[in-house]
């Protein structure tokens, strides 16, 4: 029987080896153990949206970004095994695979588009800040000069600072209520000003 074979039984195994596999530039090998331990992970298994963002990253770097996207889409739609019910931990989960969207359009040159998904992972973030009541941790969402310090390193890197003023006004307007924001809505919107503008 193939190491593969043996470790087919504990996902954690699987993670560990995927990792190893990555790390030894047998990218297919490591998507190949990262899905198997998805299909062995149940639905109290405790494992966190970072095991699963793991094989969209994976499949980028092995030259597949449609498969890669397709798995973010996947886990906004679907969630994952063992996914928390409660809406803050979901919006936390939902910040996160935003960033990590942030992160894959930037790697492919399209910094533009990138800047969508860093806003929406951030209002996402303030969105789950919310739910859990957590509000004095988070301070003013709609303060302008806090919604600058995020933005600004997003539009900068696609070098769009240009923009700044526009897309922190929209900001600090549709900030006022978080709660009751939609983020593909608001991306599509700060699109209209970074992309189309």
């Amino acid at each position: 029987m193939s190491l593969f074979g043996k470790l087919s039984q504990d996902p954690s195994a699987l993670l560990k080896e995927a990792t190893a596999r990555k790390d030894r530039g047998d990218l297919r090998g490591a998507i190949g153990c990262l899905r198997a331990a998805y299909g062995r992970i149940g639905k109290d298994s405790g494992y966190l949206i970072g095991t699963y963002l793991r094989l969209p990253m994976y499949l980028q770097l092995a030259g597949k970004p449609r498969p890669a996207w397709k798995e973010f889409q996947l886990l906004l739609r679907n969630g994952y095994p063992g996914q928390p019910r409660a809406k803050g931990l979901r919006a936390m989960d939902q910040s996160d695979i935003y960033d990590k969207m942030r992160l894959f359009l930037q790697r492919e040159g399209r910094a533009h588009e990138a800047v969508r998904f860093g806003v929406m992972s951030t209002v996402a973030w303030c969105q789950g800040m919310i739910y859990q009541r957590r509000k004095g941790e988070l301070g003013d969402p709609d303060d302008a000069e806090w919604i600058e310090e995020w933005v600004t390193p997003l539009l900068k890197k696609a070098g769009r600072l240009d923009k700044l003023q526009e897309v922190t006004s929209l900001l600090t307007s549709r900030l006022v209520k978080p709660r009751e924001l939609d983020l593909d809505r608001l991306g599509k919107e700060i699109d209209k000003i970074v992309i189309k503008g």
